[in-house]
């Protein structure tokens, strides 16, 4: 006979339902091995929604998103503090809820001038009920798109396969496509370098 103890990091685990295996190597010549199979439920003591933060928008512009914070046990808690680990995002404001206790967390973005995605840490540290601090962090992606994107993405290509329809005078043309991200803020006009092209 013998105990065996399994300790499992919870810190990081976004499911409430878990499942460890283990294999156990014993004296039985009959069958030296077993595998054992555990299972758990991991409560969480703040449940966040969303789980993730996507600060999404066009560069030059505001980004902003929430993060309602509710209790998920008899714990109850206060956010103390809500800081970005790499600086990427500010956090605008921390407001507590109607009930008292479940918190909003609003965070931003400030405009950047060329397009591009950043990846930030959002760390919340909760004075609990219980007497604990406890730290919790959600992932952050910041995506400052192009106003303007094209497809195909980079040189525009025209292939063989393409061109070749080109030998039928009746034939359709060749088209590739330029298309605008947000188009009520989006006009003006393009126009081709050479007598090859046309632009419709």
């Amino acid at each position: 006979m013998g105990q065996l103890k399994l300790r499992v990091d919870t810190s990081k685990l976004r499911v409430e339902t878990i499942t460890k295996y283990a294999t156990v190597t014993c004296n039985d010549p009959k069958n030296p091995q077993v595998r054992l199979n555990f299972g758990g439920k991991v409560r969480q003591i703040a449940r966040l929604n969303p789980v993730t933060l996507n600060l999404k928008g066009l560069a030059g512009s505001d980004l902003r998103a929430s993060l309602n914070v509710t209790p998920g046990t008899e714990i109850s808690f206060e956010v103390i503090e809500a800081t970005p680990l790499r600086r990427q995002f500010e956090v605008i404001d921390t407001v507590t809820l109607a009930d008292g206790n479940s918190f909003r967390i609003d965070i931003g973005s400030r405009p950047a001038l060329v397009p591009g995605a950043l990846r930030d840490t959002l760390q919340l540290t909760l004075a609990c009920s219980d007497g604990e601090i406890r730290t919790t962090t959600i992932p952050v992606t910041i995506n400052h798109m192009a106003p303007i994107s094209v497809v195909p993405r980079g040189n525009v290509v025209f292939q063989r396969r393409d061109t070749d329809r080109l030998k039928n005078p009746t034939g359709p043309p060749v088209q590739r496509g330029l298309y605008p991200r947000d188009p009520p803020r989006w006009g003006g006009s393009a126009q081709t370098q050479g007598r090859h092209l046309q632009v419709a």
